[in-house]
């Protein structure tokens, strides 16, 4: 599966913020299932998300970490920060998951990296959360962070 191209085969064109109200339009992208690229040239940015992939990888490892000991704990107070700790690992899974393939093509469709997402992940999978993971990627691009708490 080639998760750079929209399912549909519609072709779609990308429109890259120039207000306000464009930066919106663009946000929702994700949810829309429009295909995002990054801007032609712009070698900060990239170098900005490959640090940042770099941090995702940290932070999953952590988390991993964490899910190991909470699941070898015979505590029942570590059930809820056992599910705390599997929500956080798979969103970094989920962030490292799309920056990665951003970065290794250029751009991403939703539907489609949803798709290799579900195939490619493991056995949990959440939509939620990898949706959510998809808006924040694309607020890091497109604003540094700035809509969201946690980038």
């Amino acid at each position: 599966m080639n998760f750079d191209q929209p399912i549909k085969q519609s072709p779609k064109k990308v429109e890259q913020p120039t207000s306000p109200k464009k930066l919106e339009q663009t946000m929702n992208s994700w949810d829309e299932g429009k295909t995002f690229e990054l801007p032609r040239g712009d070698e900060e940015l990239r170098r900005k998300l490959s640090k940042k992939l770099e941090e995702y990888y940290v932070r999953q490892t952590e988390f991993q970490k964490k899910l190991e000991e909470y699941r070898n704990s015979n505590e029942p107070t570590e059930l809820g920060l056992f599910e705390e700790a599997e929500k956080n690992f798979l969103d970094a899974s989920y962030k490292a998951f799309i920056l990665n393939k951003l970065l290794e093509n250029g751009r991403i469709n939703p539907v489609a990296i949803t798709n290799l997402a579900l195939s490619q992940l493991p056995d949990h999978f959440s939509k939620d959360v990898f949706d959510l993971a998809g808006n924040v990627i694309m607020d890091y691009c497109l604003t540094g962070g700035k809509n969201t708490k946690t980038t």
